[in-house]
């Protein structure tokens, strides 16, 4: 295992996006990565997971500054799913094809065990309970009839039992807990003809099923995202394509509440449920998005106007979300939204005045949906090079003062390039 200090910079020029200021953080350099995943422990840590071409897993992670570690490589993992427990525990559930194993990072140790449960489709999921016990789902079978199995650690113990069988094909997409512990498996369904979105959760000695969306068959429902919901249960984020017309549409549920359209279709999203209830969705249409509801109403922000990205997650810090994904080739960031508070007065938000330092990556801001065009100038006023919108690589450049110029306004900003 690798571990050693992240030295990485925050880049403080927000890029504006329908009202909001978003701020980027990068994580880690340019790479090929892959299956990112975006948690925030309940005691405020910031954890960030990622695998390296060669199948290792990387953790990178923030307290008060951020931390990067490497376990593996795995030869055979087949995927992985990640949380953080109640106490700051993270764990790192493996399918490594032929077994899942454990790796648990409790305090600075970590620990590894296998978990004894079967090998399944459409898996494995994990997730901590609210006392911090480590939990897993599974289905089972490739063919109807087929199960969803439930797995906890009690004490050193782990325990399965079945959460629910069907004759028809039953796939696992996420585990969770509702606001009042109870464990909730998120299923696809495929009965036939139609399919559905089921939860799955254990209400005393019993497993309660709840059907959260349905389709006309498999090609047109897909699950993308869910997040325990004030409301009891999850909310869900969903792709929904009518037969006719042929259109998808990203939906979003609220347990116990009506399905709303909140955009075109999504090829991956996360999901987030502040404590009024309030979702905040994060997602790639394309580009990457951001989507809250307020009044009633989805308010969409274009986070960040690039392609091919992947999406790591999304968490909130109060009711501000953080969102992680990968540029491959940029790297890994954070994009914070700014509080309202700190927005610039003007109807077109511009850049803050203040001067900004910057290590190997300069971010430019894109103004709504529309590429505005900016310079970077060195002390002498001599163009270097036009910014593209997001992170410019930077890291060619002498040492010293530059300025950025916005066209069609006054609006330029001093920039320190350092080493």
């Amino acid at each position: 295992m690798k571990k050693h200090h992240l030295a990485l910079a925050i880049l403080v020029l927000a890029v504006p996006a329908r009202g909001h200021d978003w701020q980027f953080e990068r994580v880690d350099t340019a790479g090929n990565w892959s299956s990112p995943t975006l948690k925030l422990s309940r005691t405020g840590v910031m954890h960030f997971c990622y695998l390296t071409p060669d199948r290792r897993v990387v953790h990178s992670y923030l307290d008060s500054a951020w931390h990067r570690e490497e376990i593996g490589p795995f030869p055979s993992l087949a995927g992985y799913d990640m949380d953080a427990g109640a106490h700051n525990e993270l764990g790192l559930l493996l399918d490594l094809s032929e077994y899942f194993w454990l790796w648990e990072k409790r305090d600075t140790m970590w620990q590894q065990e296998s978990v004894p449960i079967p090998l399944g489709v459409g898996g494995p999921r994990f997730s901590y309970d609210t006392a911090g016990a480590p939990s897993a789902v599974v289905s089972l079978t490739t063919l109807p009839p087929s199960a969803v199995l439930y797995a906890k650690r009690t004490g050193s113990v782990w325990v399965s039992e079945t959460a629910g069988v069907s004759i028809d094909i039953l796939r696992t997409h996420a585990l969770t807990n509702t606001v009042r512990g109870e464990p909730c498996a998120v299923v696809w369904q495929y009965l036939g003809v139609d399919s559905y979105i089921r939860l799955f959760i254990q209400q005393a000695d019993t497993w309660g099923r709840y059907t959260a969306a349905s389709g006309g068959n498999h090609e047109h429902l897909k699950p993308l995202a869910y997040a325990p919901d004030t409301g009891g249960g999850a909310a869900i984020a969903y792709n929904y394509q009518d037969i006719f017309p042929s259109v998808e549409s990203l939906m979003y549920r609220g347990f116990r509440m009506d399905a709303r359209s909140v955009d075109s279709g999504a090829s991956s999203g996360r999901l987030a449920v502040d404590g009024s209830g309030a979702p905040h969705l994060s997602y790639i249409s394309v580009v990457l998005k951001y989507a809250s509801l307020i009044d009633a109403a989805w308010h969409l922000d274009t986070v960040f106007a690039a392609t091919g990205l992947l999406l790591g997650g999304i968490v909130l810090e109060g009711t501000d979300p953080v969102i992680g994904f990968v540029d491959r080739a940029t790297g890994i960031w954070l994009a914070r939204r700014l509080p309202a508070g700190v927005q610039e007065p003007s109807r077109r938000t511009r850049w803050r005045p203040s001067q900004t330092i910057t290590v190997g990556f300069l971010c430019a801001p894109q103004v709504g949906d529309h590429r505005v065009r900016h310079d970077l100038l060195d002390s002498s006023g001599r163009l270097v090079s036009e910014l593209h919108p997001g992170p410019n690589d930077v890291r060619h450049l002498a040492p010293g003062v530059y300025f950025v110029l916005e066209h069609g306004s006054a609006a330029m900003r001093k920039v320190v390039v350092t080493r």
